[in-house]
Order: structure tokens, then sequence, then C-alpha cells
């Protein structure tokens, strides 16, 4: 997550994914206290564009596998956060 911040800084528009929507968590740290606020800590002299990708999957059956990760994350400040709702659908936003 280190290195997309960086080089969201310098320039670049990296998509760094993730596995397993339950390896985000060790990231968290990296993504809402440096991602999410860059812009605001230098005064909107820097801003990454990065973005992150992860599978969330939900399986009515499997209660231990699942991992819902967007709760967190749709509540931190200056991100987007888009999910598809099927499998169908290409892109949500």
């Amino acid at each position: 997550m280190g290195a997309a911040i960086g080089m969201g800084v310098n320039g670049l528009r990296p998509v760094a994914e993730v596995q397993f929507a339950d390896y985000i968590y060790p990231a968290c740290d990296q993504i809402f206290s440096e991602l999410a606020r860059l812009r605001f800590r230098s005064a909107g002299e820097f801003w990454a564009p990065v973005t992150i990708r992860t599978p969330v999957v939900r399986h009515p059956r499997r209660a231990d596998a699942l991992a819902e990760p967007e709760g967190i994350f749709t509540t931190s400040a200056a991100s987007r956060w888009c999910c598809r709702r099927t499998r169908t659908t290409p892109r949500a936003c």
C-alpha cells in the first residue's frame, strides 16, 4: 500500500489489489493515516489518486468466511467507495 501511495504522489494512478478482503485490515493504518489525509496535511500540495481493489464475497451458508470491510472504509474521510451490486454488473461508479 505504501508503494501505491508513493506512486500516486509522483503522478501515477496505481491500482493496488488486495487478494482477500481479510488482508486489507493490516493496510488500514496506511489507508487512513497517509492516503486519506495526504491532501489535508500538505495544504493541497500533494494528493494520491490510488484505486484499491479487493473482493468482498458473501455466502449465506459460510458465516466464518465472511469478510465485510466496507463498513469501516465508507466512513473514512476523503475517499470514495463503490461496490458492484451483482456479479454481472461491470462497474458501479
